[in-house]
């Protein structure tokens, strides 16, 4: 039988109200470089990660990989989706 290699998404991005220095300051060179009308810029991590294993699994396994991992809880929300 052929395993089940399943890919998923993970986006990670900082909660509200958490300070993003590196979206700050690419909005200011943006609005530099002559970009108009950018009202924010929020930086955001994404990972594509490959699972040999059933779509239900890879799912819970990225959980855990953020949960362990890729994310801090404190600051940080996660949202894992199969591709």
């Amino acid at each position: 039988m052929a395993s089940a290699m399943t890919v998923i998404e993970i986006r990670i991005e900082l909660k509200k109200g958490v300070a993003d220095p590196e979206g700050k300051n690419t909005q200011k060179t943006l609005e530099s470089l002559g970009f108009g009308g950018i009202s924010a810029v929020r930086t955001v991590k994404l990972f594509e990660v490959e699972v040999d294993a059933p779509a239900d699994e890879a799912l819970k396994q990225g959980e855990e990989m953020c949960r362990k991992l890729l994310a801090n809880p404190v600051i940080q929300n996660f949202r894992v989706t199969v591709r």
